[in-house]
C-alpha cells in the first residue's frame, strides 16, 4: 500500500509494502532549502552523528528526494510531555552536532540576505509593513558579532518540535534541509524559541549552556531575528500555497514579537 500526503515543505510518500518514508520536495520550496548542504551533511556525518538516516538521496537540478526506513514507533516533541530529561538529551544532540568536521563546502548562512529573499516575496502584501517594522529591530551587529570563526559549527538552523523526534527512548535530531554553517547560538536559539513554551523550561535551557551575558544577547537577537523570519516565510508560504497552516505560523511568529 502507498499512501500520500503533503507536508509544509516536502510531498509525503509512505511505502508499507516496501516499508519505506519517501520525502520529495516542493519546487516552490526548493528555492529557499539548503538541499546541496544537506546532501554534503549526510556524506560528512555518517560515521559521528546518529540520526534517522535516508537509505538513499538524489539531488538533480530543482528535484531532491529521500527514502527512509518506516520507523512505527516514533514520535516527535509534539507528541510527548517535555521534561528536563528530555531538554538535556536535545541539548547534548545538538553539540554532537556542532562538534562534526566541515570539509568547507557547506555554504555559510547569511541572516539578511536569507530573510530578503521572502522579504522581496511578500513586499506587495498588506501584511508586509508590519513585519518590516520586525526587521528594524534585528540586532544586525549581534547577529554578526555571535558569526565569528570561533561560534561557527554545523547549524540545523529549524529546531522546532517535529523535527526532534524520539525512537526506542531517545532523541534524535531529524530533516536536515536546512542546514548550514552558522553561529552556534542559532540553534540554542531556534529550539529555545520553536520548541519550548513553559519559562521554567526556558530557564533550564538556559542554565544548561551556563552562558555568558554576552552569549545570552547572542541568543536573544537569534530568537527575534528567527521570529521575524518565519513570520516572513510562513506568509510567503501562505500566498503560494492559500494554506490557513501558515496564516496561523505568521499570526503565532507576530504574536511574540509584539508580546
Amino acid at each position: 500500500m502507498k499512501i500520500s500526503n503533503q507536508g509544509l515543505t516536502n510531498k509525503i510518500l509512505i511505502d508499507t509494502k516496501n516499508n519505506l518514508f519517501i520525502k520529495e520536495s516542493i519546487n516552490n520550496n526548493i528555492k529557499f532549502l539548503f538541499k546541496k548542504n544537506q546532501e554534503i551533511f549526510w556524506n560528512i556525518s555518517k560515521n559521528d552523528f546518529k540520526t534517522l538516516r535516508p537509505v538513499a538521496f538524489s539531488l538533480k537540478n530543482d528535484s531532491y528526494w529521500e527514502k527512509y526506513t518506516l520507523e512505527k514507533d516514533i514520535k516527535n516533541l509534539y507528541e510527548v510531555k517535555i521534561t528536563k530529561k528530555i531538554i538535556e538529551d536535545v541539548f547534548w544532540e545538538i553539540n554532537k552536532l556542532h562538534k562534526i568536521k566541515t570539509n568547507g563546502k557547506i555554504s555559510i548562512f547569511n541572516p539578511k540576505e536569507y530573510l530578503n529573499i521572502f522579504i522581496k516575496e511578500i513586499s506587495n502584501d498588506k501584511q508586509y509593513s508590519i513585519i518590516n517594522e520586525m526587521v528594524k529591530n534585528i540586532n544586525w551587529q549581534k547577529l554578526e558579532d555571535s558569526q565569528k570563526s570561533e561560534n561557527l559549527v554545523i547549524s540545523h538552523n529549524d529546531l522546532n518540535r517535529n523535527n526532534i523526534v524520539l525512537l526506542n527512548s531517545k532523541i534524535m535530531i531529524i530533516d536536515f534541509e536546512f542546514v548550514t554553517i552558522n553561529s552556534k547560538y542559532f540553534d540554542i536559539a531556534s529550539f529555545m524559541s520553536e520548541s519550548l513554551v513553559e519559562l521554567d523550561d526556558i530557564n533550564y535551557w538556559i542554565q544548561l549552556g551556563n552562558y555568558n551575558e554576552l552569549e545570552k544577547e547572542y541568543i536573544n537577537a537569534w530568537v527575534y531575528y528567527q521570529n521575524v523570519l518565519w513570520s516572513a516565510w510562513a506568509l510567503y508560504c501562505f500566498k503560494i500555497t492559500n494554506k490557513e497552516i501558515f496564516l496561523d505560523i505568521y499570526n503565532e511568529k507576530i504574536k511574540k514579537l509584539t508580546s
